[in-house]
């Protein structure tokens, strides 16, 4: 058995010169583990940061036979018991969660599966000119989709709000979270000022969304349910990609096309039309085959009002992710985010041009993807 201080030497290797207090605090963590005595580790990796205050790490045995994930969430700043809670929650329902193997609530730490190194978007980029590839990818990650909110359907409706696991996706919530694009994006980023007839246009499309967005079917919806938030998973056949799912702790009981948007109108990577619709009414079908639907549980519209659905969900989601970009960038100094704004802000464009209900949106969003086009920050 090594000593705490031999093993702590051993994990004691930061990249960097610079005095990290929490990383000290996070080996030390880690050297007083059993789980991870009588082995010898290589000198922790930084495996990626994220949007928030969370950083994580790699750990990897030195005969590479073994590794882990330690995710650091410092708790001023990142309250993990959510990410700890649906980490289990959907562990039991058998769905591609990180499972954990140790945590330290009071400094914010845990240790956790390796999904390994590829993201879904690098997956699918390695075999963009594959068309047969790509499609595997999307079916089964909309596949794994349908079947976490099939299966948690009881749970969503009555289990998990009576603990206080889930909270349902509020008129407030989606409204705030479209302001975002507003306040930030054209008042802060674009510094466009909107007219009095404008800020009608804006509270009444709004309304519209948010009210298209609570009539839908109400399941479990992870929030964020993209190419970077997905892992394909080390496996034998290529054939059948196997993914695994992260960053779920801000689920929420939701509209049921949510994720689906956000995975096929993803803010990081883009399809032709043709090719979204085929995904989406596999989905579709994916529902309406299911016995929930069969037994009247869940009501699903019929397909040109969920398509509908589909759509305006994606102008919601799509205002609040490109507010998002823009605070990440000007609050925060994150600006690897703004060349994602041009896709985005496409996006609603499309739907503003669709629908007529929406029409008024051209007017507020067109100077702002103009301004961000010409901007040097969002070049990709």
């Amino acid at each position: 058995m090594q000593s705490d201080s031999q093993l702590t030497s051993q994990f004691n290797h930061s990249h960097s010169h610079q005095p990290d207090p929490r990383l000290e605090q996070m080996q030390a963590w880690l050297s007083r583990l059993s789980l991870l005595q009588n082995q010898a580790w290589l000198p922790l990796q930084v495996a990626s940061a994220d949007a928030s205050f969370r950083r994580y790490f790699r750990l990897i045995r030195t005969d590479q036979a073994q590794s882990f994930i330690v995710m650091d969430a410092p708790p001023a700043l990142e309250d993990m018991q959510p990410f700890v809670r649906w980490a289990r929650a959907l562990g039991a329902l058998d769905y591609r969660a990180p499972r954990i193997y140790a945590q330290n609530d009071q400094a914010g730490f845990l240790l956790l599966d390796d999904f390994g190194h590829t993201t879904f978007w690098q997956a699918v980029s390695q075999v963009q000119q594959n068309k047969d590839a790509v499609n595997r990818f999307y079916q089964q990650a909309l596949l794994d989709l349908a079947q976490i909110q099939l299966n948690s359907f009881k749970q969503a409706q009555q289990v998990w709000p009576q603990s206080g696991l889930i909270m349902p996706y509020s008129a407030q919530k989606l409204a705030e979270e479209m302001s975002l694009f507003r306040d930030w994006l054209a008042t802060k980023f674009c510094a466009q000022s909107w007219t009095v007839n404008q800020q009608q246009a804006w509270s009444s499309i709004t309304e519209s969304l948010i009210n298209r967005a609570l009539a839908q079917p109400q399941v479990w919806v992870h929030r964020d349910y993209h190419s970077r938030n997905l892992m394909s998973l080390p496996t034998a056949e290529e054939a059948n990609p196997i993914l695994g799912v992260l960053d779920f702790q801000d689920a929420v009981l939701g509209p049921i096309t949510y994720d689906a948007v956000s995975l096929i109108r993803d803010c990081y990577i883009d399809w032709p039309m043709a090719q979204q619709q085929a995904w989406l009414q596999q989905y579709y079908q994916r529902l309406l085959a299911s016995e929930l639907v069969h037994g009247g549980q869940l009501n699903l519209p019929d397909w040109p009002a969920f398509q509908q659905d589909f759509d305006w969900m994606g102008v919601q989601r799509h205002l609040k992710a490109a507010g998002i970009f823009a605070r990440l960038y000007l609050r925060d100094g994150k600006e690897g985010y703004l060349t994602a704004l041009p896709r985005t802000l496409g996006y609603i464009l499309q739907q503003a041009q669709a629908y007529p209900e929406l029409a008024a949106l051209e007017e507020l969003v067109s100077p702002v993807l103009a301004y961000c086009e010409a901007s040097p920050l969002c070049k990709r």
